[in-house]
């Protein structure tokens, strides 16, 4: 007879080439779920052998092999490094206590989070008051270091990008088509870099508003809006 605690002393998941379509395999994490929710336990597979390992194991507990793709309108509530995998429609994520923008396709409530839009496309389908990347902070809960770059075409929301207590981001290499108000707006963002932007048919181009100090705009274009850059208590 034997008498401890049983455990695991090893375990790999593996994958196949064929397996990885529409994923990123560098972006693949290993999680366990315990009393107090999901835990990272390893977020640097061996891409060379398609295995991610971990020891030590509980077999009592749930573990789950994630990978930080996106392929439908999401809430974001965890730093990391994210990538599209697909084209996205509609604003399926609620915004909640804002009078301007009150639903988001893409939600994000989490500091030092990056959005690779690798190319794709993210389009409204008549949701009212939306926006395409939300960053939705408070005075009380802040989000600083975002990144949302490379989106082929964000289109038909109110706001394509629209960033709320989100500064030292970085929003770049976009191209964002009719947006009702703003191409890209920002509140209580300091320290945002705007880079290598395309903003068509919107009311603004790019808009800094309340407490936006210190932002660097560099090298954006706007094409047939009504106005390229507004500054409201901003610089």
């Amino acid at each position: 007879n034997h008498s401890g605690a049983v455990s695991i002393d090893t375990i790999s998941w593996l994958w196949s080439d064929s397996e990885l379509t529409g994923y990123n395999e560098s972006e693949f994490e290993l999680w366990v779920y315990n009393s107090s929710g999901w835990t990272l336990l390893n977020s640097t597979p061996d891409t060379s052998s398609n295995m991610l390992s971990s020891y030590g194991l509980n077999p009592a507990s749930v573990y789950g092999l994630f990978g930080q793709g996106i392929s439908e309108c999401t809430l974001v509530n965890s730093s990391g490094d994210y990538t599209l995998t697909a084209d996205l429609t509609r604003a399926s994520n609620s915004a909640g206590g804002w009078a301007e923008i009150t639903s988001a396709c893409i939600l994000i409530q989490a500091a030092n989070v990056t959005i690779d839009c690798d190319g794709h496309s993210i389009t409204n389908t008549g949701t009212p008051d939306a926006g395409g990347i939300v960053v939705n902070g408070s005075a009380d809960f802040t989000y600083p270091n975002v990144s949302v770059f490379n989106c082929q075409n964000i289109s038909g929301y109110e706001d394509g990008i629209h960033f709320r207590y989100a500064w030292q981001s970085n929003i770049s290499s976009n191209l964002l088509d009719d947006n009702d108000y703003y191409g890209i707006r920002v509140i209580n963002s300091s320290n945002t870099n705007f880079t290598n932007n395309t903003m068509y048919n919107s009311g603004y181009g790019i808009a800094l508003d309340t407490d936006s100090d210190d932002c660097y705009i560099f090298n954006n274009t706007m094409v047939e809006g009504l106005y390229g850059i507004r500054v409201s208590d901003g610089s």
